[in-house]
């Protein structure tokens, strides 16, 4: 039954009021001297909302003869001239303090999970046994964990890859799981974006390699032909080439690495910057140039890498990524603010190290087909930054010497002859040396926090929908504190007060 009505004491102005909304006090209730009757009444006004009762349906003496409680209870009420009706029986299974407990907890897993609770005893013993189910409840936000023997895991050798410690900064629980116990997902054969990734990597090597750029479009189309057979030839992919249902994709991406072949070349064509070596190797075994080392403290990281191009000009260089995704090719101080982005500036580090040269400008190149006229670089750009000298910009892209406009690295020459102010995409020298020295800060940090076995359950925001292992982690489930999320808007001027002290990061 249920008493749709706020009241605390009965008075005939409470009976009066119920009337009103169609609930009828029985007289006897109240004109009866029973102590008992009467003191059930008060309890059930005391609800100020509504009021939810559950109750055994037999005496427990004798499972055929029903409850007096049930009885009184019935009898005290009718609702719209009709006596009040139980709206539901239900069995709770709750028999020992011990049951009580799990049913409770796994109510509040469902309260989580968004699901209906259909225990009608919930409340009062979620409130009852507060204190023994608080022990399974793990929805503290900020709660860190240390995994003892932090130097075993992660310091297995002294080389790693920049872009393992990027996964740190995703989720330090996901790096555990990942590169501290080695579990990896089961290959599956077929084929995987990385590994379309990989194919056009492989063409842009070679193409690059032998690129002319006074050749015809025809004969760029032919190169890259023969450079997508010939990546074709791994035993990996060779499989791939008489499956009907991989045709298509194989055209798609031929056509693809046509268009690419052809964009570079046009892009070198009109650059004074000159191709200095692909598939730069620092740090390997048979490596060109030396690893990238940074002390944290404590022991020292040997970053190995590959870098996918390098171009010169006179003492400046450019270092140039291929990435086949979108945000895989996004650039922004935000990006290696938060521990996303330290790849390019540790490439930029090892390729200045080698030749002794200084930055012109660092880009992540997005490799798609967008189906556009080869002369047409508005989706072909190059992501990065751009050193602020507008000679030095007009060398890396000729075509400014005679328009105001560089689609490739979306930038702008005023009527001055400067570059256009409200362009996000240049920096001084001093500024691309602060990203270079936050990169290292952030590589420093982390060896400091995996010596120490950090591995909390820390996600970055959207980190969970591309996580390989969001089945065995218990973020949503019995986490339930919100990801971590800069709301801030970060610019170089605030990688700038970081390197010099004036702001904590």
């Amino acid at each position: 039954p249920i008493v749709k009505k706020d009241c605390k004491l009965l008075t005939d102005q409470n009976i009066k009021d119920l009337s009103k909304v169609g609930v009828n006090v029985q007289p006897q209730i109240y004109t009866e001297n029973k102590r008992e009757k009467f003191s059930l009444f008060q309890l059930l006004q005391e609800p100020t909302n509504q009021l939810y009762v559950s109750f055994t349906a037999t005496d427990g003496v004798d499972s055929l003869t029903p409850s007096p409680f049930v009885t009184e209870l019935c009898e005290l009420f009718t609702e719209k001239g009709k006596q009040l009706q139980i709206n539901q029986t239900a069995d709770e299974e709750v028999y020992t303090r011990k049951q009580a407990v799990a049913k409770v907890v796994l109510n509040e897993r469902k309260l989580a999970d968004k699901q209906i609770v259909k225990m009608p005893a919930y409340l009062i013993l979620s409130d009852y046994l507060r204190e023994e189910t608080q022990k399974y409840k793990f929805t503290k936000a900020g709660q860190k964990i240390f995994i003892d023997g932090g130097e075993k895991l992660y310091f297995k050798s002294d080389r790693t890859s920049v872009s393992q410690l990027t996964e740190f900064y995703n989720c330090p629980y996901k790096f555990f799981i990942e590169y501290g116990l080695n579990v990896k997902p089961r290959d599956v054969a077929q084929l995987k974006p990385a590994d379309l990734g990989n194919i056009l990597h492989e063409v842009m090597e070679k193409y690059v390699a032998q690129v002319d750029v006074a050749e015809s479009d025809e004969v760029t189309r032919q190169k890259a032909d023969v450079c997508f057979d010939n990546a074709l030839e791994n035993d990996f992919y060779r499989g791939m080439k008489n499956d009907v249902k991989m045709q298509g994709t194989l055209e798609q991406l031929r056509a693809e690495c046509e268009k690419m072949c052809c964009v570079v070349k046009y892009q070198l064509a009109n650059s004074n910057f000159v191709n200095l070596k692909t598939e730069l190797e620092f740090g390997g075994e048979n490596a060109l140039a030396p690893a990238v080392t940074v002390d944290y403290g404590s022991g020292k990281f040997n970053l190995v890498g590959k870098i996918d191009r390098v171009d010169g000009y006179k003492n400046h260089l450019v270092i140039i990524d291929y990435k086949s995704g979108a945000n895989a090719a996004r650039y922004t101080e935000k990006d290696l603010y938060i521990g996303h982005k330290m790849q390019l500036l540790v490439y930029l580090q090892a390729a200045q190290d080698f030749y002794k040269m200084r930055p012109a400008g660092f880009y992540y190149f997005n490799m798609h087909n967008e189906f556009t006229d080869v002369n047409v670089e508005k989706v072909y750009t190059y992501n990065g930054r751009t050193l602020n000298d507008v000679e030095l910009v007009r060398e890396l892209d000729t075509t400014l010497k005679t328009s105001n406009v560089s689609e490739k690295l979306g930038l702008k020459i005023t009527e001055k002859g400067a570059i256009d102010g409200h362009s996000r995409k240049t920096l001084t020298a001093e500024q691309i040396d602060n990203q270079v020295k936050y990169a290292n800060l952030l590589i420093k940090r982390t060896g400091k926090l995996m010596q120490r076995g950090y591995a909390s359950v820390s996600p970055y925001d959207f980190a969970c929908a591309f996580c390989d292992y969001k089945d065995i982690c218990d973020y949503q489930d019995v986490y339930t504190y919100p990801p971590r999320k800069v709301v801030e808007t970060i610019t170089p001027s605030t990688i700038d007060k970081i390197i010099k002290g004036e702001k904590n990061d």
